[in-house]
């Protein structure tokens, strides 16, 4: 998971925008949460889906989420990584 973060503004009003990559296995480097008024979150909650889908009991962790809590996202990194080492 890779996190890219973007400053603008002028003086003391500054506005930070950070958005969230993942990819599996070499996969294509892929958009899985953005900050700020930017569109296309169904896109990125079907491709972190996709990251997922062989573990059905992340996949149910992450579907029973509807805000896409980046905190909960990067849980279930960690923990499908852990698992998938174990195998």
């Amino acid at each position: 998971m890779f996190a890219y973060s973007v400053s603008s503004g002028y003086g003391s009003k500054r506005v930070t925008t950070t958005t969230w990559f993942a990819e599996k296995n070499g996969t294509p480097l892929g958009e899985i949460k953005a900050g700020g008024l930017r569109g296309g979150k169904d896109e990125r909650r079907e491709f972190f889906r996709s990251l997922i889908a062989d573990n059905a009991e992340l996949l149910k962790r992450f579907d029973e989420d509807k805000k896409m809590k980046i905190d909960l996202m990067e849980e279930l990194i960690k923990e499908y990584n852990k698992q998938a080492t174990k195998n």
